[in-house]
């Protein structure tokens, strides 16, 4: 007589079934978690490498510009430098600063200076962001913070300058933001600049 089946494969295969299935489910969810970490990073490194293009622009723009000092209290596309301390910790991290409140396309900014389209081209600005574009504008406050004694190293030099003339030392700061390709990517930074200049 044949022995009596009693379905034990069936259902160790069914077990086995199950979990692979548990398995699989976790990894895509983890491949997705990943997936998200990794464009979140590429976004806020794209927010941190157009802020740094931004420092860079004001520094080689600062020692050809107008150095007069005014109160920054608008948004503004034209150059300028605000008084000290316009731009405090809570506020350079504060989104009404910047205009990032959403109501305004490619956020003009609140009271900061958005970065002129000949230096950031318009062109990588798309409202509500995307890939290969940026969701708003670069924007900067640069505050002059007053002026510094000259170096001793320069003192030896005092005489290449002409009759009543003396080098002078004055230091400035940027602050700026821009963000990635999504609202969410904001990067601000800050960077002193020490212009060396004749009085």
């Amino acid at each position: 007589m044949p022995r009596k089946q009693e379905g034990f494969a069936l259902i160790a295969a069914l077990l086995i079934l199950v979990i692979l299935t548990l398995l699989g489910v976790s990894m895509m969810s983890g491949i997705g978690l990943q997936d998200k970490m990794s464009s979140n990073v590429r976004e806020k490194t794209r927010a941190t490498t157009a802020a740094s293009f931004v420092i860079n622009v004001v520094d080689n723009l600062l020692p050809t510009m107008p150095l007069s000092v005014s109160g920054c209290t608008s948004s503004t596309t034209t150059w300028r430098v605000c008084a000290a301390n316009t731009v405090t910790t809570s506020s350079a991290v504060d989104n009404a600063t910047w205009g990032l409140n959403g109501g305004t396309t490619n956020a003009v900014p609140a009271t900061a200076t958005a970065l002129p389209s000949q230096a950031f081209p318009s062109a990588l600005i798309k409202t509500g962001g995307g890939n290969n574009v940026y969701a708003y504008t670069p924007e900067f406050f640069l505050e002059y913070q007053g002026r510094v004694p000259t170096p001793p190293g320069y003192s030896v030099s005092v005489n290449q300058y002409g009759a009543g003339s003396a080098p002078v030392l004055d230091v400035y700061r940027t602050t700026a933001m821009a963000t990635g390709g999504n609202d969410a990517a904001v990067s601000v930074i800050q960077s002193n600049y020490d212009y060396m200049h004749m009085r």
